[in-house]
């Protein structure tokens, strides 16, 4: 769903109260928090006394009256423990933030100086984040467990510390900073997921109609319908050779 005015304006609030908590400790090289996670962290909860809370041998991201979240920008599969410890003792929501709108600003590592501000031509698809969640399958339908797609606009924040001439080429993505909050899509249900399919798909579809029709990678859509096979959101009607022909069930 869209974000309301309401949420917006809590989330402006979560973005300034993470930068004052990181102010003068994140600089260009600290290992300090990542303001992107913290940022959210503010955001589902604003007590920070229930931020980074000991559960069931693990430390939650935030554990408060609602439960736990944990918020996760990458390799979602490294969660599989704690959901394991978690979810028999509270609800767990993870929170997998994506960017909808990203702007590009490169940084020498060794000077500090920061470049021109430039929009990057991708924007994250929700379908394709589904395939991230491919190592959590056996989670996805437990009793109390629920995904939450956030997309964003942010900051991200390059060193020149890759390889070419420009240092460029698989330079190290240091730092985002959220700006903005688009829009927040709740997955529970295998109805929730079906929704994310893309209008056009013909009745009997394989990945790379899926590929087309979505706008995404080949092995992103391959990893999805992993997914929505998994949740009974498509079901395999044949296959030819080495490859597998889909259609919806819901």
């Amino acid at each position: 769903m869209e974000g309301t005015a309401k949420e917006q304006m809590a989330f402006a609030c979560a973005c300034e109260a993470a930068a004052n908590t990181l102010r003068g400790q994140n600089g260009i090289g600290s290992l300090g928090e990542k303001t992107l996670h913290l940022a959210l962290k503010y955001f589902y909860e604003p007590n920070a006394e229930n931020h980074e809370r000991p559960l069931q041998g693990y430390v939650a991201d935030v554990f408060g009256e609602r439960g736990v979240v944990e918020i996760q920008t990458a390799q979602t599969w490294r969660l599989k423990p704690k959901l394991t410890a978690f979810l028999p003792v509270s609800d767990v929501l993870v929170v997998c933030p994506l960017a909808k709108e990203k702007w590009v600003i490169w940084v020498d590592p060794v000077s500090g100086s920061i470049g021109e501000k430039r929009r990057s031509p991708g924007s994250a698809k929700p379908l394709a984040a589904v395939g991230e969640l491919c190592g959590l399958k056996e989670f996805l339908q437990a009793p109390g467990f629920s995904v939450e797609l956030v997309l964003l606009s942010v900051e991200e924040y390059r060193l020149l510390d890759g390889y070419g001439e420009q240092k460029k080429k698989r330079a190290t993505k240091y730092e985002k900073l959220p700006t903005a909050l688009h829009a927040r899509i709740r997955l529970q249900t295998p109805a929730d997921y079906a929704a994310l399919l893309p209008e056009g798909l013909p009745a009997r579809f394989t990945s790379k109609d899926l590929k087309s029709a979505a706008k995404i990678r080949l092995s992103e859509a391959q990893k999805a319908l992993n997914v929505l096979f998994s949740l009974g959101v498509v079901a395999r009607v044949e296959k030819q050779g080495s490859t597998y022909f889909y259609q919806r069930c819901l």
